[in-house]
């Protein structure tokens, strides 16, 4: 069984004079037992600058033996612009967790293992079950958290 980590990059919303491009940029198997899927936006003034700026907008995923990193890379220079990335990744429920996490929401699902979470400027929100003498901690600066 598996549990799933959904991690919400989530600048700002659309406002009536701002339009929005969606795109689903990932489905991604990285092993048997992890998978990555998402969604990009980018948000600007037109439609075509909206569809120019979504190709700039890379993520970037590195598989390490003991460590994924992934990472949400934002044009240089944005203007008025803004993005969003919307991540799920889904992995095996007792899996031992480390997550840093920054400027977005983290939710954990399903998760039955140790569990280390450092959520800087997002909400997190947990459904956590520890091991016999398990731990779980959690840091969250300038957010809410549930547990």
């Amino acid at each position: 069984m598996f549990g799933k980590i959904t991690e919400e990059n989530s600048g700002q919303l659309c406002s009536a004079n701002r339009v929005s491009r969606l795109k689903k940029f990932i489905n991604q198997q990285i092993s048997s037992r992890i998978k990555i899927s998402g969604k990009k936006r980018a948000y600007s003034d037109t439609q075509e600058d909206a569809d120019n700026q979504l190709q700039k907008l890379e993520v970037a995923i590195e598989n390490y033996s003991e460590e994924l990193r992934i990472t949400t890379v934002q044009p240089f220079e944005n203007g008025e612009r803004n993005y969003s990335v919307d991540y799920s990744i889904s992995l095996p429920k007792n899996i031992d967790l480390q997550i840093l996490s920054t400027n977005s929401n983290v939710t954990l699902k399903e998760v039955e293992g140790n569990v280390k979470v450092n959520v800087t400027n997002g909400k997190l929100d947990t459904q956590v079950t520890l091991p016999e003498n398990g731990e779980l901690t959690m840091k969250n600066v300038n957010g809410d958290m549930k547990l």
